[in-house]
């Protein structure tokens, strides 16, 4: 198989690419190797915490899979983080709703009670990456909630 973007790096937690290669039997089937083996040699494993290139820096925050990371993206004094499956839609903003795929659903909550109050201090724009209306928003407390704000 030839990659979709073949001049692509992806960056990928090491722990992430081996339970990629070896999944339970629970998420099996959200690891489908044709998909992602064809990019193996485009691909530079990461061990935790780390800015990639100036501006752009990855965190880890176990929940979903122990490895899942979330990207920052800083410019210009403004800031956006991919909240990756951590928070895959607004709907998944309360804390305890968190899908039932998640290996880890109480590191999930716990990464969550530490991510979410600080995008809304940092006035940092979330992107969801399954949320098919708003896949960015601004976050906001409201009535002792965390909402997102549709941005146009």
């Amino acid at each position: 198989m030839i990659p979709t973007f073949p001049r692509a790096k992806y960056l990928i937690q090491a722990g992430e690419w081996e339970h990629a290669l070896h999944p339970t039997e629970r998420d099996q089937a959200s690891y489908v190797t044709e998909s992602f083996r064809p990019a193996e040699i485009q691909t530079e494993l990461l061990e935790g915490n780390q800015e990639v290139i100036p501006g752009i820096r990855v965190e880890v925050f176990p929940g979903h899979t122990r490895d899942l990371q979330c990207v920052w993206i800083e410019s210009e004094g403004q800031q956006a983080c991919c909240v990756s499956d951590l928070v895959p839609t607004r709907a998944h903003l309360p804390y305890p709703w968190i899908t039932s795929f998640d290996l880890y659903p109480l590191e999930t909550l716990a990464n969550k009670q530490r991510l979410l109050p600080q995008l809304v201090e940092q006035e940092t724009l979330a992107v969801f990456p399954h949320d098919l209306e708003v896949p960015w928003a601004k976050l906001a407390e409201q009535d002792g909630r965390i909402v997102a704000l549709p941005m146009d």
